[in-house]
């Protein structure tokens, strides 16, 4: 039985979330838990446990996609020397760590936003991280195109 004057962060609300290969895992509405599993590229997509959640969920995202194997050739800038002229045809070269570190940044800038501008602070955020994991696909293509 819930008592019906206790604050939120006494009746905490939780959930159970699995993964892909079963692994369970609680997560709770207080954002003390990280979410997932720690990985090696956890320095630009690891959860960020006081992150707004949607900011959270794309770094989970991006963390999925950093995982697999066709991922890797995307995950670190592109090196000019293996892959010459990449730089002088592309305007906006980006790779997984430089989508990650924009939303490490964010989700530390979000503290000090004004209460009222945050969910659209977030808004942007979530839109901004869409326009760069398309970025890295079309810019792939526009290379492999050339």
């Amino acid at each position: 039985k819930v008592d019906s004057n206790a604050t939120s962060s006494e009746t905490e609300k939780s959930t159970v979330k699995s993964d892909a290969e079963g692994d369970t895992e609680m997560a709770t509405d207080n954002n003390d838990q990280k979410i997932g599993k720690e990985t090696s590229h956890d320095d630009f997509c690891g959860d960020i446990p006081k992150a707004p959640e949607l900011i959270r969920r794309c770094l989970a995202v991006l963390r999925t996609l950093s995982q697999t194997g066709p991922a890797e050739p995307f995950i670190y800038p592109v090196d000019p020397q293996t892959n010459p002229g990449y730089y002088d045809m592309l305007l906006q070269p980006m790779c997984m760590r430089e989508v990650g570190l924009r939303l490490q940044k964010a989700a530390k800038m979000y503290e000090e936003i004004d209460e009222d501008k945050k969910e659209t602070f977030v808004e942007k955020t979530v839109a901004e991280f869409a326009r760069n994991v398309r970025l890295i696909g079309r810019n792939c293509l526009s290379y492999a195109n050339a």
